[in-house]
C-alpha cells in the first residue's frame, strides 16, 4: 500500500508536513493515506512464515514520500518508501483501518471476481522492520477477515490497533494478502501512530 496524506484545509500546513519540524512538547505523531503498489509482491520474513514453513505473500503499501499533499500530517516520522520511519524511541500507539469494497450488483468479470473471494479469509497485518535490532522484526498485529458475498456499500471495514515499545529508526507499515478487496478510500484506509511516553524500557 502507499501512503498518503490530505489536510483538512484547503491551506496547506507546512509546518505539519515536514517530518522533522516539531513544536516543541508536541509527541511524535503521523497519518497517512494507504494507496496500492502495482506488480509487487514482498515475501514476509521466515519468522512470520505460517508455521508450517511456507512463505506467504502480500501486498505492501507505498508511501508518497515526493508528494506535499500526501500526507495528513508527521511529527517527529519520516517517511521512506512505503513505511513510516520512527525519529525517537518510545512507547506508542500504531493503529490502521482498512475498507472493504462492496460486491456489485453488476454481473461483470469483476463482480465474479470479487465473489469468488466471498467466504474466504485474507489479512491485514501491520509489521514492523528493525534495521537497528532484527530480532524485534515482525508482525506488530493482524486482522483476518471474510468478505461477506452480501456486503453493502461503506459497511465493512477493520480496523486494528495497540501499543508497542518501538526503536529509533524502526520502519512500520501496512500490508494486506488480497489488494483485490481494499477500498482506497482517503477517509477509511490508512495508517498511524503516535508515541505515548518518550525513551527506551525501564
Amino acid at each position: 500500500m502507499i501512503l498518503q496524506n490530505r489536510t483538512h484545509s484547503n491551506e496547506p500546513l507546512k509546518s505539519q508536513r515536514h517530518p522533522n519540524q516539531m513544536v516543541v512538547g508536541t509527541p511524535p505523531s503521523a497519518h497517512v493515506f494507504l494507496h496500492p503498489r502495482q506488480h509487487l509482491l514482498v515475501t514476509v520474513l521466515a519468522n512470520l512464515t505460517d508455521g508450517q514453513g511456507a512463505v506467504s505473500w502480500h501486498r505492501k503499501s507505498i508511501i508518497h514520500s515526493d508528494i506535499e499533499d500526501d500526507y495528513e500530517h508527521l511529527r517527529g516520522v519520516h517517511v521512506s518508501d512505503d513505511s513510516l520511519v520512527l525519529d525517537h524511541t518510545g512507547l506508542y500507539y500504531v493503529y490502521s483501518n482498512i475498507q472493504l469494497k462492496p460486491v456489485s450488483s453488476n454481473k461483470t468479470s469483476g463482480y465474479r471476481m470479487r465473489e469468488s473471494l466471498a467466504s474466504k479469509s485474507w489479512f491485514h497485518y501491520v509489521s514492523r522492520m528493525s534495521p537497528n535490532s532484527p530480532v524485534n522484526t515482525g508482525v506488530l498485529m493482524r486482522t483476518v477477515q471474510t468478505l461477506s458475498s452480501d456486503a453493502q456499500r461503506g459497511q465493512e471495514s477493520v480496523f486494528t490497533g495497540g501499543i508497542f515499545h518501538l526503536q529509533q529508526g524502526d520502519m512500520i507499515y501496512a500490508s494486506f494478502s488480497e489488494e483485490m478487496v481494499v477500498d482506497f478510500d482517503n477517509r477509511s484506509t490508512f495508517l498511524g501512530l503516535f508515541m505515548i511516553t518518550r525513551g527506551t524500557k525501564s
